[in-house]
């Protein structure tokens, strides 16, 4: 599902499950973003990548 709406630009080596990993933390821990251990990247990153699922309705349809 995370496939089909990767861009077309930049890094295409994204680790899928990396980023339900971090979601689950930041869900359980609930931390904020900028509070995401160094482990699971820039956090910056991981909230646009988590914003544009969101906008584009994947997240939505994954849970």
């Amino acid at each position: 599902m995370f496939r089909a709406v990767r861009s077309r630009r930049g890094d295409k080596g994204r680790d899928d499950r990396r980023l339900l990993e971090t979601l689950h933390y930041f869900t359980v821990q609930s931390v904020t973003w900028r509070t995401l251990p160094a482990e699971f990247g820039n956090w910056n990153s991981i909230w646009k990548r988590f914003w544009r699922l969101r906008e584009n309705g994947t997240i939505d349809a994954f849970f």
